[in-house]
């Protein structure tokens, strides 16, 4: 889980990307909800994980926006990794 807080504060810092914020964690088992949490900011829209679990949400005509847009957040992201890390 800290993992993925630290890659989205990554993402939300050095992309243009829209990450959700987050506003309040603990990772540990050991607080007052009893288990790990992330409390952070909505996003409205379909999750990667939905449309890959189903891909026949996506109407034909919008396939090639849908990875043309994924693919340019991953050349953003690794382009701008490749700056920071130089």
């Amino acid at each position: 889980m800290q993992s993925e807080i630290d890659t989205m504060s990554f993402i939300r810092e050095y992309t243009d990307i829209p990450v959700p914020q987050v506003f309040l964690y603990d990772t540990s088992a050991d607080n007052a909800v009893g288990a790990p949490y992330m409390l952070m900011e909505c996003i409205k829209g379909n999750s990667a994980l939905d449309v890959a679990a189903h891909p026949h949400k996506i109407p034909a005509q919008y396939h090639a926006k849908y990875i043309d847009a994924e693919a340019s957040i991953v050349v953003r992201t690794l382009s701008r990794l490749t700056l920071i890390y130089r």
